[in-house]
């Protein structure tokens, strides 16, 4: 049921908001200046930096390295 009633109100499901939100945080990391790509990924709650280095890529449109090379 709150599955139901988060997507109704937010549009989004509570698992994709929570990704969202996890790298809406890391590019906050990224824009303060830490470029170390691990770090950023084990802070913002993810186990796995290639999986948050996909995730990432899905969402801003480009991987990580090169986001923190235009920051």
């Amino acid at each position: 049921h709150f599955g139901a009633q988060f997507k109704k109100v937010t549009g989004v499901g509570f698992k994709n908001y929570i990704t969202i939100t996890r790298i809406s945080a890391a590019k906050a990391m990224f824009d303060s200046g830490e470029k170390n790509i691990t770090k950023v990924a084990f802070a913002c709650g993810f186990n796995d930096s290639n999986y948050f280095i996909k995730v990432f890529k899905e969402i801003m449109g480009t991987t990580p390295k090169k986001y923190t090379t235009t920051v």
